[in-house]
């Protein structure tokens, strides 16, 4: 049997000092559209991989999207990728 898959878009950060990954957040209601006008890329990027946000994008997408994550630019990097979910 095959599993379906959607697209979904992740916030994630990691530890400035051990760059091990801390913690993820799925961005709910997040298009590829927002993610261009987040990140400021062009309609011909395909937006594969991890883009790094610095304070002015993590507030553009704050001010597109609700997150639940309170940046903290000191102790953490922070990423922003779509991967592929199975779906339950």
């Amino acid at each position: 049997m095959k599993t379906e898959h959607r697209i979904a878009w992740y916030l994630e950060w990691y530890d400035r000092e051990s760059e091990r990954l801390v913690g993820e957040e799925e961005v709910l209601e997040f298009t590829d559209l927002d993610a261009r006008r987040v990140l400021e890329r062009p309609d011909q990027d395909n937006l594969d991989g991890l883009f790094e946000l610095d304070m002015v994008l993590s507030e553009r997408l704050i001010r597109t999207v609700e997150i639940k994550t309170s940046f903290d630019f000191d102790s953490y990097d922070y990423f922003l990728g779509k991967i592929s979910v199975a779906l339950p």
